[in-house]
């Protein structure tokens, strides 16, 4: 079987890609007949998940990557199906004399330069056929003057067809395809360096990176191409965030530079005019980072909008997983969204004979990005034939049933159903509980276990036709990115750490563009105060067995090696005692459901309880004002529903109770409230209730115990506060002779705006419930007793017939 496939006949060529190559080859036989330029022009998404998947730093090795949320071709995992056919998005071009040098010839000699461009591939090989079709038109059309690129993260999160069989599908399908050079993206090295460097002496193409430094001699930081007698040269750049996107072990000893820096000392060689060390005519740069809107110029990605040399004709972006095409300073800016949905073309026009002083940029005659689910080609043979073989292999490998679950382990979700990796989700929940119970196997004493969002991949889904049996491959599509589980030594004030750095800062100090990721947990619940300042918005963390977390106490906690030793900004995890448990992540949920979940009697059931809570004492009376007859209390809380339950119609607290009571049982008053399902996008704050509040009357109480609790109708139960009745009555102050007080100076204090669950401030002095963590097992227990005003306790219990 051939790895490159060139040539095809122009037959069965779309009208789209008609347009692209016969505006560029007219352009080159009468230039003078262009039409006007156009600044920009704004490309719609190739599908509805390109358009909604602009979130950045993808999350990881599997973590906060930019990585968009599901294979859109993994119909039984994934979220929706692509846009229905006809949607907007199949070809837009925009006709630009962007970087044009003026030339005193009257009749100019055109070449004529074809550069076409995917990006975030992750190994859609079922994509392949069709655009290897599309690729060999223009090849015909132009055969020396045409190349093939990509712009990063062509394997790693790759769909079970290519991941089953370690990526080699998708790298045989690109070199198939005809591959010429690639920028690396953040997910080539999921697997760490050495895996990427056996991977990469299996392809037909260069991998770039023009920022990746220290211990990394064989990647090149560019290559030089010629086409059509004119020398391109392709630059590779990759996202600075690195750091908290792939796992720190697997990459020891390199580093992730700055990457306007590189990028134009990389222009600067190449056009000094030094044949040394390479020249190029024309300078294009293949950026495995990208923008979250089609604003270049706006947001993190601005720096490089901004900065990047304007010798570069192009920049062919990545990373964030949408679709756009626009000028930005005399360069075009192309990013073609992800998985093969679209592929970016942009048509030059060089002057070989122009007589410009300095550096010279051709014509960008067309640029634009054509959906692939518009193109009507024939699909290429060959490679179809490739990608059925494996396909059909991966098929036999997948079928094994593993277990059975009785209903939907979802994501969290936004309004528009893309995935909310900000959100308390089912399935999060569940893996947490896979890693904890497979790591008692090899480590007993583990004690927790906890799950970064960016790495599960999919959905787990109810099927009806096989009464719900869960296959390998459906594991497998979850849990894409083999990670090694490992044990983490933390303290509980470390474990406070980490809840607390969910509310996400880099390692610069910045908030980054996913400014929340909640994480899946298991062996403990906690609450918090979203409207607390930073690191103070944790109240309480409660183990499973009803007690305190202690913050001087060791725990063991359960991660994969991505998390575990700080992905994800999950700094405090960095450089902690850590133990391999000998199993990888996948493995480890895989045996889980093998050992309970066997079969349909003892099928997995979804826990729509949650694990966190918000909870706000907005008028700050608690924990004092609890024992006092008449406080008005005002409570306001959060995250009483998962936002995936409230989005796909599933089961939702609708109700939240609050109740005064005594230690022996004795109801002294209860109010309830409607639970607002709103969804909270980005956050977890799915659930709202607030709930007015009267003290009773406690006259004759003293000396014996209240509680607050509240509960919902799904089985939460949160004790807010507890205090003992003090009935001791005080001196009057009146009545004794007191010292004048020496009046002290005191500085006024500055309230700082605090931040919400996304980083966005507000307002300032709101107090937290401080953290104890007690809880009850059930109404009217008290969890922490304490002689006159009382402390207040805050922890999340279960009803035990939900248990």
């Amino acid at each position: 079987m051939s790895k490159s496939i060139y040539t095809r006949s122009l037959a069965g060529l779309s009208a789209a890609a008609l347009a692209l190559v016969g505006l560029a080859g007219a352009a080159a036989a009468d230039p003078a007949e262009s039409p006007e330029p156009t600044t920009s022009d704004t490309v719609e998404a190739p599908s509805e998940e390109a358009e909604s998947g602009a979130e950045a730093t993808d999350e990881a090795g599997n973590g906060n990557d930019a990585d968009a949320e599901t294979p859109a071709d993994e119909a039984s995992n994934s979220e929706g199906d692509a846009a229905d056919e006809g949607e907007a998005g199949e070809t837009s071009t925009t006709e630009s004399k962007v970087g044009l040098q003026a030339s005193t010839q009257a009749a100019p000699d055109y070449v004529a330069l074809d550069i076409l461009n995917i990006t975030d591939f992750h190994g859609r090989i079922n994509q392949a056929a069709k655009i290897a079709t599309f690729l060999n038109q223009f090849r015909s059309a132009n055969p020396d003057g045409t190349i093939f690129t990509s712009s990063g993260d062509n394997i790693g999160a790759t769909t079970f067809e290519s991941s089953s069989q370690d990526d080699k599908p998708t790298i045989t399908v690109l070199n198939m395809m005809g591959l010429r050079v690639s920028a690396v993206g953040n997910h080539e090295f999921d697997k760490g360096w050495d895996d990427f460097v056996a991977k990469n002496a299996t392809t037909d193409f260069t991998y770039l990176g023009a920022n990746v430094e220290n211990e990394v001699p064989d990647l090149p930081s560019h290559e030089v191409v010629d086409l059509n007698g004119v020398k391109v040269g392709f630059v590779g750049i990759l996202t600075e965030d690195m750091g908290s996107l792939v796992s720190p072990d697997g990459v020891k000893g390199i580093g992730w530079g700055d990457m306007v820096k590189h990028a134009n000392a990389q222009a600067e060689i190449l056009t000094d005019g030094d044949e040394a060390n390479g020249e190029a005519d024309v300078l294009i740069a293949l950026v495995h980072e990208g923008p979250n809107t089609p604003d270049v110029a706006d947001g993190e990605f601005s720096t490089l909008a901004n900065g990047i040399s304007e010798k570069y004709t192009a920049v062919f972006a990545g990373h964030t997983h949408i679709a756009y095409n626009t000028e930005h300073r005399g360069i075009q800016f192309l990013q073609s969204g992800q998985y093969g949905e679209g592929v970016g073309h942009l048509a030059l026009q060089y002057d070989e004979n122009h007589d410009v002083e300095g550096f010279y940029k051709p014509l960008v005659k067309t640029a634009g990005i054509t959906a692939t689910k518009s193109l009507d080609v024939t699909p290429d043979p060959e490679i179809a034939a490739y990608v059925k073989e494996v396909t059909d292999q991966a098929e036999e490998i997948g079928k094994e049933v593993i277990g059975y679950t009785a209903g939907d382990f979802l994501r969290g979700k936004n309004t528009d159903g893309s995935e909310n990796r900000g959100s308390e989700s089912t399935i999060g929940n569940l893996v947490a509980e896979a890693h904890l119970a497979q790591a008692k196997v090899t480590q007993e004493d583990t004690d927790f276990a906890v799950m970064n969002p960016g790495g599960i991949r999919a959905d787990l889904l109810y099927k009806a036709d096989s009464d719900g049996a869960v296959t390998l491959k459906d594991a497998a599509v979850i849990q894409p990115f083999a990670n090694s589980l490992m044990v983490v030594t933390l303290t509980g004030a470390e474990i406070k750490q980490m809840l607390e750095e969910q509310w996400q800062l880099d390692k610069d100090g910045n908030v980054p563009n996913r400014a929340f990721l909640k994480l899946g947990i298991a062996g403990f619940s906690y609450t918090y105060d979203p409207a607390a300042e930073r690191g103070e918005r944790i109240t309480s963390i409660t183990l499973d067995n009803g007690e305190p977390i202690d913050m001087a106490a060791n725990y063991r906690v359960a991660a994969n090696s991505f998390l575990a030793t700080g992905g994800d900004n999950f700094h405090v995890l960095a450089g902690k005692p850590i133990q391999d448990t000998g199993q990888i992540d996948l493995d480890a949920t895989i045996d889980y459901i093998k050992n309970t979940a066997a079969t349909k009697d003892t099928a997995l059931q979804p826990k729509f309880n949650q694990r966190s809570i918000g909870i706000h004492d907005v008028k700050g009376n608690l924990p004092e004002g609890l024992v006092v007859s008449g406080t008005e209390l005002s409570l306001e809380f959060s995250s009483l529903s998962f936002s995936a339950e409230a989005v796909t119609g599933g089961k939702v607290a609708t109700e939240l109770t609050c109740e005064f009571s005594l230690v022996d049982g004795d109801s002294l008053g209860k109010e309830t409230v409607a639970v607002d399902n709103t969804v909270s996008d980005g956050a977890d704050e799915t659930g709202k209730a607030t709930i007015d509040l009267t003290v009773p009357d406690l006259t004759g109480r003293e000396g014996q115990t209240i509680a607050l609790v509240c509960s919902t109708d799904l089985g939460d139960e949160v004790t807010v506060a507890t205090g003992k009745v003090d009935g001791t009555p005080g001196e009057d102050p009146t009545e004794q002779p007191t010292e004048e007080p020496t009046e002290q100076p005191t500085e006024e204090p500055t309230e700082q705006p605090t931040e919400d669950p996304t980083g966005t401030p507000t307002e300032p002095g709101k107090p937290a419930l401080p953290i104890t963590g007690a809880q009850s097992d059930h109404l009217g227990i008290a969890a922490l007793l304490l002689v006159g005003a009382g402390l207040a306790s805050v922890g999340i219990a279960r009803r035990q017939a939900l248990r």
